[in-house]
C-alpha cells in the first residue's frame, strides 16, 4: 500500500502524512498479531492469547545522532543497539552490492523484498529481491539529537509547523542513510522501516501530549491540532505563496485532506484492498482518545525525552500518550550505549532551569549547540530527487543553525544565470582595459614580451640591411656591364 500510486501522494508532503503512517502502523502491528495468533505454536509463544500482547518497538534515532564535526565514526553505524546481527541485521554488509549478510532476514530462505531494488549510485549490480542497506553516513549523517527534537516538539506548536518539520530531516534522513529500499516508496520491504515510523508516530504521540492536544475531543480539534495541507510544504517548480496541490496520478484529481476525508488505503487499484475494505479512516477518526478509533488506541513506554526534558513542556499536565507503564505499549526496543550524551544535556537542561532560566530559552540553546556540533547536510541529487518524490521543500530541512535552502537558492541563481554570468564578464573585461583601475600586470610577463619586441626589431633591421646590401651589389655589377658594353662599342667605332 505504501508504494501504491493512488496512496503515495497523499500520504507524503501533505497533512496526512503522521495520521496516514500511523494507521498503516496500525495494519502492520494487527498483521502481526494475526499471524502469531494463528501460528503461535511455530513462533515458540505458549499460549495463543499472548499473541496479543505483541507490539511494535521503535528505533530512537534521536540517541544515534552525529555529534561530530570532525571524525569519520558513525555512532549509528558503528554502535547502534539497533544493528544487531542476531536480530534485524547489522551493518557489516557486502562492500560490493550491499547485501546484508546475518540477522533474520538473511537467515529465512523463503524471505524477499517484494520489489527488485538496487541503486546505480551505489552499485552496478541489477536489481533483484535480497534486502540491502547502504550507511550512507557520509552524504546523510543522522543530525537531530533529543535537544533539537524536544526543542522542535515545544515552540513548534502549530500542526502545520510541527509536521512539516518531523517529514522532512527527522523522517528523511533515517531512509536516506540506510538507502536501497529505504531510500523508495518500497521502503516497507525493510523491516527496519517500521521501528524508524514508530519512532516518528511516538514524536508525534509526545507533540500532542506535550501540549495537552489528547484532552481535546476529536469533534473539537482546530487547525491548531489539525490544519489541512496539500502540499504542507510547496515542493519543486511549486515555490511561491500558492503552491500547486499535488494530484491524485490515477484519478486525476486534488488530493482531499481536511478532517474529515478518508485516508486513502487502496491496494492495487482499482480493486482496492479487500482485506481493509472503505470507508477507511480520517484523521479525525484517528485523534486520540479514550477509546481509539475500532479498538486503536496507543499509548509509549517511559520515555527519555520526557524524562530528561519534560519540564519544557509547562502546558503538560499529566504524561498520558507517552512515559506509559511499560507493560501496556509500544517501547524503545533496546538500552542505548550512547545515553551518556543525553545524561550530559539533561543535566545542563536541569542546571540551568534550576537558576531561574525560561525552559524553552535553555532548550533552544542547547538544541542550537547540538546542532553547530554536529555534520550538516549536503545538497545533492539524491537529496532532492527524495524532496521532489516527497512533495516537500527544500525550506524544510533548514535547521536552527544551517540555512539549506539558501545555498539551494544561490546554487539554483548560479545555474540559472550561468550564461549571463559568462557575458557580463566579457564585458567586464573589456571595462576593466578602459578603466583607471587596470588589472596588475605580472613583471616577468613585461619582460618577456621587451625581449621579443626586441628581439623582432632587430631581425627586421638585419633583414633590410642585408637586403640593401645585395641590392647595392646588384646594382655595380650592372654598371659595370654597361660600361664594357659602351666602351666595346666606342672600340668598334673607332674601327
Amino acid at each position: 500500500m505504501h508504494n501504491e500510486a493512488y496512496n503515495v501522494g497523499d500520504w507524503h508532503g501533505t497533512s496526512m502524512f503522521l495520521p496516514a503512517h500511523k494507521w498503516y502502523l496500525w495494519v502492520y502491528e494487527s498483521s502481526l498479531i494475526y499471524t502469531a495468533y494463528h501460528n503461535y505454536k511455530a513462533i515458540g509463544i505458549t499460549k495463543r492469547e499472548d499473541a496479543c500482547r505483541i507490539t511494535l518497538p521503535y528505533w530512537d534515532w534521536t540517541l544515534d545522532y552525529d555529534d561530530n564535526l570532525n571524525d569519520t565514526y558513525c555512532p549509528f553505524r558503528d554502535e547502534s543497539p539497533l544493528l544487531d546481527a542476531n536480530d534485524i541485521g547489522s551493518s557489516d554488509v557486502d562492500p560490493i552490492n550491499f547485501y546484508v549478510k546475518d540477522g533474520y532476514f538473511n537467515n529465512l530462505k523463503d524471505w524477499t523484498l517484494a520489489f527488485s531494488v538496487t541503486d546505480p549510485i551505489y552499485s552496478s549490480f541489477p536489481p533483484d529481491k535480497r534486502l540491502k542497506r547502504v550507511f550512507d553516513c557520509t552524504n546523510f549523517p543522522l543530525t537531530t539529537g533529543p535537544t533539537q527534537t524536544m526543542d522542535a516538539i515545544t515552540s513548534k506548536n502549530q500542526f502545520k509547523n510541527f509536521t512539516v518539520w518531523l517529514e522532512a530531516i527527522p523522517h528523511s534522513l533515517p531512509h536516506l542513510t540506510l538507502g536501497m529500499s529505504m531510500g523508495l516508496m518500497s521502503s516497507p520491504d525493510d523491516p527496519i522501516f517500521f521501528l524508524h515510523h514508530a519512532n516518528v508516530d511516538r514524536l508525534y504521540h509526545l507533540w500532542m501530549d506535550c501540549h495537552d492536544y489528547e484532552n481535546i475531543t476529536a469533534d473539537s480539534i482546530t487547525p491548531t491540532q489539525y490544519e489541512a495541507l496539500n502540499p504542507s510544504g510547496s515542493g519543486p517548480a511549486q515555490s511561491g505563496s500558492n503552491p500547486s496541490p499535488t494530484v491524485n496520478p490515477i484519478t486525476g484529481l486534488i488530493y482531499e485532506v481536511t478532517a474529515d476525508t478518508e485516508i486513502p488505503f487502496s491496494w492495487n487499484y482499482p480493486s482496492h484492498n479487500v482485506l481493509f475494505p472503505q470507508p477507511w479512516p480520517t484523521p479525525r477518526d484517528l485523534w486520540p482518545s479514550v477509546n481509539g478509533y475500532k479498538g486503536y488506541n496507543v499509548r509509549y513506554g517511559p520515555d527519555n525525552l520526557v524524562l530528561s526534558f519534560g519540564e519544557a513542556c509547562p502546558n503538560n499536565q499529566q504524561w498520558t500518550l507517552v512515559n506509559y507503564e511499560e507493560s501496556q505499549q509500544r517501547s524503545i526496543s533496546k538500552s542505548h550505549p550512547h545515553k551518556d550524551k543525553l545524561k550530559k544535556q539533561s543535566d545542563t537542561f536541569k542546571k540551568e532551569i534550576a537558576s531561574g532560566k525560561s525552559t524553552l530559552g535553555v532548550i533552544y540553546n542547547l538544541a542550537y549547540e547540538e546542532c553547530t556540533e554536529a555534520p550538516k547536510l549536503k545538497i545533492t541529487p539524491r537529496l532532492l530527487e527524495w524532496i521532489q518524490m516527497n512533495h516537500l521543500d527544500i525550506s524544510a530541512f533548514d535547521t536552527v543553525c544551517d540555512k539549506l535552502s539558501r545555498y539551494h537558492e544561490d546554487n539554483i541563481d548560479e545555474a540559472n544565470n550561468e550564461e549571463t554570468t559568462s557575458k557580463t564578464k566579457q564585458i567586464n573585461i573589456v571595462a576593466e582595459r578602459d578603466s583607471s583601475d587596470k588589472a596588475v600586470v605580472p613583471l616577468w610577463v613585461i619582460i618577456t614580451l621587451s625581449v621579443g619586441a626586441f628581439v623582432l626589431l632587430v631581425t627586421i633591421i638585419v633583414l633590410v640591411v642585408i637586403y640593401l646590401r645585395i641590392s647595392k651589389v646588384k646594382y655595380v655589377d650592372d654598371s659595370y656591364r654597361v660600361m664594357d658594353k659602351y666602351k666595346m662599342f666606342v672600340d668598334v667605332k673607332k674601327i
